[in-house]
């Protein structure tokens, strides 16, 4: 079958409490101020032939975890600690994800632009849900 289904992915990212209990972070551009610097889902396939699949169209949302308040509209992301609201938590929402059935994705990723620089390690766990109503 070769039709093409059309989805929404939803990817939560957190830091890794059973390995990491810093309060380091990375810090990467929203786009809310320039589209240019928006998270991007690079998706590579292939059927017959290597395609790739940049989807840029995407909602996201930074939520603290202590007090579960949401924003929706910093011009940067932290992942996983911000030096004022402490521990959060990032979640991004890519709709329209078109790849036809019977590919096979070769590999996937997620590609920030980096807005702050720095030296510190810090581990991060990525979980993905198949749908446009997330839950935590």
């Amino acid at each position: 079958n070769n039709n093409n289904n059309s989805n929404t992915l939803v990817f939560i990212i957190e830091r890794n409490k059973n390995l990491d209990t810093s309060t380091n972070s990375r810090i990467a551009y929203s786009g809310v101020d320039n589209s240019t610097y928006s998270p991007q889902l690079i998706i590579t396939y292939s059927e017959n032939s290597q395609k790739s699949l940049t989807i840029e169209n995407l909602e996201w949302a930074e939520e603290t975890s202590s007090t579960g308040q949401v924003y929706m509209s910093s011009s940067d992301l932290e992942l996983s600690y911000d030096t004022i609201f402490g521990e959060q938590f990032i979640a991004l929402k890519f709709d329209n994800i078109s790849i036809f059935n019977l590919q096979n994705i070769q590999f996937a990723y997620i590609q920030f632009t980096c807005s702050q620089t720095s030296s510190d390690s810090v581990l991060i766990q990525i979980s993905i849900e198949d749908s446009s109503n997330v839950k935590k």
